[in-house]
């Protein structure tokens, strides 16, 4: 990769850390989304690379470190959070209010880049129900429905 290719990719790192914090109320250390990848009324699709420095991982476990499965269920929540938030009436913050069918397929360790794929699957006054599926390697590692109550 030359200089330019590389200046690029920092900008575009930028350019999305904004876009992600303008739209969700997540800070560090409490940010899991790292990048979009797209963004629509109807779906996102977003990044979260999970590195052997993440403070979370210091606990969890030290000797065979694992991502926890809450904070895939938060990174989840924050990459569909993305999308409703594309919708103007939706655009306020939102709480996880309910979780269905969660479930927890393979192991996501250090090194691991975790691809959020959220759907729209109804809105329904102050709630929005999204489908969630978590893929590294192509691989289904995590997927369930969240259900947000956002402020009116």
């Amino acid at each position: 990769m030359n200089i330019q290719q590389q200046a690029s990719n920092i900008q575009a790192s930028r350019v999305d850390y904004k876009k992600i914090t303008n739209r969700i109320p997540q800070r560090y250390p409490f940010l899991f989304v790292d990048k979009i990848i797209e963004l629509s009324k109807e779906k996102s699709v977003c990044i979260k690379n999970v590195s052997l420095t993440d403070p979370y991982l210091v606990g969890h476990f030290p000797d065979d470190p694992v991502f926890p499965g809450v904070l895939l269920v938060e990174a989840c929540a924050q990459a569909g959070g993305l999308m409703v938030s594309e919708h103007e009436e939706y655009n306020k913050r939102g709480y996880i209010a309910m979780l269905n069918n969660f479930k927890f397929i393979d192991f996501i360790v250090p090194g691991d880049t975790i691809v959020i794929t959220c759907e729209l699957l109804n809105l329904f006054g102050k709630f929005v129900k999204v489908s969630a599926e978590a893929r590294v390697d192509g691989a289904l590692v995590g997927k369930g429905i969240i259900t947000y109550n956002f402020e009116k």
